[in-house]
């Protein structure tokens, strides 16, 4: 894609390992420039996007809060509750500068301490 399209400013990468993979590529290709924007937060592209490399966000999903959403339309309908037929929670925005406020959101706990000592080296 990067050899038959050198002109390419950004991709979109679908899900955050295949992600991992543009990278690579972009690497390879000296691509420095190349900005890559994915969703799902892992390890490797917070690492990359602490760092502020060429992954320059992505959208997270909530998976706590989706499961309090889900729980509490179980509820409704054990109680006879009208429910709508679909429902899911907004992705979160994630950048550099919010990087470590965002694992924090999605997952519970603080970002891994090389992602954590990535973001401290880059502000």
């Amino acid at each position: 894609m990067l050899t038959t399209n050198p002109e390419l400013d950004g991709i979109f990468g679908v899900w955050d390992v295949p992600s991992e993979g543009i990278l690579a590529a972009a690497r390879t290709a000296g691509r420095e420039d190349l900005v890559i924007t994915t969703i799902d937060l892992g390890a490797n592209v917070a690492l990359n996007i602490a760092r502020g490399g060429s992954i320059k966000g992505l959208g997270a999903q909530l998976p706590f809060d989706q499961g309090v959403a889900e729980a509490i339309l179980a509820g409704y309908a054990l109680l006879g509750k009208e429910t709508p037929s679909y429902v899911a929670v907004p992705a979160l925005t994630v950048t550099q500068e919010n990087i470590l406020d965002a694992w924090e959101m999605v997952y519970s706990t603080p970002a891994p301490q090389e992602v954590q000592d990535a973001f401290n080296n880059n502000k």
